[in-house]
């Protein structure tokens, strides 16, 4: 949807529903192969902070710190989803390669900022 809403009303573009969301679960496949790939690392460390991310620099800190949640973000797997899905919906959409990015990153990147500002929020209280 937050793809949709940048795509068509932001950057004025003109594309379907239907398309859009086929692009983004294409990327959500890849998510889910570096999640699969994680857990496979996890359960051989037999550890939870088995991780392919930036993480791995903090993990002491705990699994909900703030640091630790906004450096997991930077993720082998995270970064190959929003590149594969600018690159679809710079095509779906007709725009350049780098606005495909920039969809990319507002929409898939943006659910990455909530969970890092709800962890935050969380933090406090």
């Amino acid at each position: 949807a937050m793809a949709t809403f940048w795509g068509n009303f932001v950057f004025a573009g003109k594309s379907k529903f239907k398309s859009i969301l086929s692009v983004v679960l294409f990327g959500e496949v890849i998510y889910a192969a570096g999640a699969i790939i994680g857990a496979l690392m996890m359960l051989a460390k037999k550890s939870i902070m088995a991780s392919l991310s930036l993480g791995v620099l903090v993990a002491d800190r705990g699994a909900n710190s703030v640091a630790y949640v906004a450096l997991s973000k930077i993720d082998l797997f995270i970064i190959w989803e929003i590149i594969v899905v600018g690159i679809g919906l710079s095509i779906i959409f007709g725009f350049s390669r780098n606005r495909g990015y920039v969809l990319s990153v507002l929409s898939v990147g943006m659910l990455s900022i909530i969970h890092i500002a709800l962890t935050a929020i969380g933090s406090l209280f």
